[in-house]
């Protein structure tokens, strides 16, 4: 990557990435629908481009390495939001009908990509060089353990509370609470920020 923008120049360099990721996501997207696959198809291009992204920021400011996840996690809120709570129905491209469920997903995905190897590089940035695997297995236990193990044990059992008063859709409201941690993610990543810089400077001074 960093060898075809020397060649190319940064803004042709932008132009291509982003051509790229979105007509291969939109290529992607037709076959699914001809196919009558109403399933997310999302893959990997939100976490390239915040590594990508993050990478040219923290050149100048190293606050971007906590402030670009905490935007991620901030833009892929609403997109959630809409995923759980737009009303069914299509958006038509031409003759293609074009799910808002699926629309929103691709958004969700994309931005909450960001922070996972944003943060697991902001991990190896504070930690000394004889510590940084025990650092990375220490913020994938958290991850594991909250994230895969607590969270849909927490969504299971708002939606069992919530039956009672939404029915079927108990699931639905469950996950909307559920999804209210990514607020909580982006307020702790930005009061983060201050002792994330404090760290690096201590670790330049020894």
């Amino acid at each position: 990557g960093a060898m075809i923008e020397k060649v190319t120049g940064h803004v042709t360099f932008l132009v291509l990435y982003f051509l790229s990721g979105i007509g291969g996501n939109l290529c992607s997207l037709l076959v699914k629908l001809l196919q009558m696959d109403y399933s997310a198809s999302v893959g990997a291009s939100g976490a390239i481009f915040g590594g990508w992204y993050c990478d040219r920021l923290t050149r100048r400011d190293p606050r971007w390495q906590l402030r670009l996840p905490m935007i991620g996690a901030l833009l892929g809120l609403p997109m959630g939001f809409a995923f759980l709570l737009w009303p069914a129905g299509n958006w038509q491209l031409g003759s293609l009908a074009v799910p808002h469920a699926m629309i929103f997903a691709v958004g969700f995905g994309f931005f909450n990509a960001w922070w996972p190897p944003l943060c697991y590089a902001a991990t190896s940035h504070v930690m000394a060089p004889n510590q940084r695997a025990l650092g990375a297995a220490m913020l994938n236990l958290f991850l594991t353990l909250f994230g895969a193990g607590l969270g849909p044990l927490i969504s299971g059992a708002l939606s069992d509370l919530f039956v009672s008063r939404f029915g079927p859709g108990s699931l639905r409201y469950a996950l909307l609470l559920t999804l209210c941690l990514l607020g909580l993610t982006a307020v702790l990543l930005g009061m983060g920020i201050r002792s994330y810089v404090q760290r690096l400077e201590a670790l330049k001074a020894r």
